[in-house]
């Protein structure tokens, strides 16, 4: 497979900052599981902006949990560049919802993806304590934040 553009530099923030090796297979499993929450984040955002009486989505519709909301203010901290522009690029992140997005949150993808990343960097640590979490706890830690999201 051939790497796209902010794999490697997602693979070694994980593996220096985190203590976590992954491979290609559960880099890609992290990054479609980050899409997923994101969408699901969105798909509720969506929701709430329609029961407010709004016809677009601000950042205020989408649930942030307390947790994701210091993911996100340690992923603002990060100096070293962990990929996530390229990587946003990679999954063409496209909001599943039939409502605009307001330039508020559209600016906020970055911060809110990072956040994600970091959010299921702790779940692999805490959830698997494995270093180098196989696809049956990738599978188990998506299993995890489909819980909570």
């Amino acid at each position: 497979m051939i790497r796209p553009k902010g794999f490697d530099k997602l693979d070694h923030y994980f593996r220096t900052e985190l203590k976590i090796d992954l491979t290609d297979e559960t880099i890609k499993m992290l990054l479609d599981g980050v899409k997923a929450t994101f969408g699901k984040l969105f798909h509720g955002a969506e929701q709430r902006a329609r029961w407010n009486g709004r016809d677009f989505i601000t950042i205020a519709d989408l649930n942030i949990t307390k947790a994701l909301e210091e993911h996100i203010k340690n992923f603002q901290k990060i100096e070293q560049d962990m990929g996530a522009d390229e990587l946003l690029e990679y999954i063409a992140f496209i909001p599943p919802v039939e409502m605009e997005v307001g330039e508020d949150l559209k600016s906020e993808y970055r911060n809110i993806f990072g956040g994600l990343l970091l959010m299921y960097a702790q779940v692999i640590k805490l959830a698997t304590g494995e270093r180098k979490p196989s696809t049956t706890a990738m599978e188990y830690v998506q299993h995890l934040v489909d819980k909570v999201f």
